[in-house]
């Protein structure tokens, strides 16, 4: 444990030395307020309102959408193939730690800044919803923490198909563009193909939703669950072997 305390402690410090990730982590900040000040505005012109729970729910969706996953494409990128064309990978592969550690690391290190995202998110949406928005439901708070709670497990799966497919490429470039493509490919798929949505994690970027009132019954929840567990599971069994038997 000690040398995968040290691995997670170094791949955390490069990620949140990134200045894209800085910048990235400025914006979600600053997004928000932008969205409560419009709806401030709005609501002095038109005379709209709505509930500090239907404020955070919305600028959620709009994270999970293609904000979230976008960030998530390039920290992957830069954790796997941007390692390998720096060649910093070969000097982390020199200390004293097993490549299954280094790669549960890095999964886990981008894991933790997906929550740590969805945090601030959570925390400046809960402060604006308080101060722009006209009803406070009591109950709306259980709801946005189990909808931002429900979020990072279906935002860290993304992460893991990432990860996965990073794995068949040595620049981040590459390998940023071709998860971009995929995942728009992945949410068009769904108009065409409609069962296409049962099969696809990129189908689940809204499974927050699913915890929101008694609309969708246990079960139902259930099963999307074990379907982004078992997915999850599975691919990072993939991109780990691949990861093991690629030459650096």
């Amino acid at each position: 444990m000690p040398s995968f305390n040290a691995a997670l402690r170094n791949e955390l410090t490069k990620l949140f030395y990134k200045k894209k990730t800085i910048v990235f982590l400025s914006f979600c900040a600053l997004l928000p307020i932008i969205v409560a000040l419009l709806i401030g505005k709005l609501q002095g012109i038109i005379g709209i309102s709505t509930t500090n729970e239907g404020f955070s729910i919305n600028v959620l969706d709009i994270f999970t959408l293609f904000i979230l996953p976008l960030f998530i494409f390039v920290l992957a990128s830069d954790l796997f193939p941007g390692e390998i064309s720096s060649h910093n990978m070969k000097l982390t592969l020199l200390r004293p730690v097993s490549r299954l550690k280094v790669f549960l690391a890095k999964t886990v290190a981008l894991g933790i800044s997906i929550a740590s995202v969805l945090l601030i998110i959570g925390v400046i949406n809960a402060i604006c919803g308080l101060i722009f928005t006209d009803i406070q439901l009591v109950g709306g708070w259980f709801n946005i923490i189990k909808a931002y709670s429900a979020a990072i497990l279906s935002m860290f799966a993304i992460s893991i198909a990432a990860i996965f497919i990073s794995q068949f490429f040595r620049r981040s470039s590459s390998a940023l563009i071709f998860l971009i493509i995929l995942y728009a490919a992945a949410k068009l798929l769904p108009v065409f193909f409609h069962s296409a949505t049962y099969f696809s994690l990129a189908a689940y970027t809204d499974w927050h939703l699913l915890w929101l009132g008694h609309v969708v019954s246990a079960k139902a929840r259930f099963t999307s669950f074990m379907f982004l567990l078992s997915s999850s599971v599975l691919l990072f069994s993939l991109g780990y072997y691949k990861f093991d038997k690629k030459e650096f």
